[in-house]
């Protein structure tokens, strides 16, 4: 058994999940609470993790994606993630080409010609 002091206003909060999803006592939330911290943790130190809320919609999606195709929502959400930063960097790329392109014009326009430098 451990004694944890917490102020009121966090106690107020703990209060809340009492009752709530199977959570029957402020032990009960607190357990949930660390088992969701520790499970939380990457998986190596140069990682990090990332907290999404889900929508009702969402929610049931990714549970249909699990059922039908063995994906977790962790798998779906890491690839569309690398999906789209993929996307991103490319059209970077393709919008730096353009300015490249747009600067170099511009240097040729405004750059002396040889036939006045005489």
């Amino acid at each position: 058994m451990v004694g944890v002091r917490i102020p009121n206003d966090e106690l107020a909060l703990l209060d809340q999940h009492v009752g709530v999803n199977g959570m029957r006592s402020r032990s009960d939330v607190i357990r949930r609470g660390l088992r969701h911290l520790f499970e939380a943790q990457p998986t190596l130190p140069s990682m990090k993790s990332v907290t999404i809320e889900l929508g009702t919609a969402q929610q049931f999606q990714l549970a249909h994606l699990l059922e039908m195709k063995g994906q977790t929502p962790e798998m779906a959400i890491n690839e569309a993630l690398n999906s789209y930063l993929s996307q991103v960097v490319e059209d970077l790329v393709a919008l730096n080409e353009r300015f490249e392109s747009t600067a170099n014009e511009v240097r040729a326009r405004v750059t002396r010609s040889t036939e006045f430098e005489q």
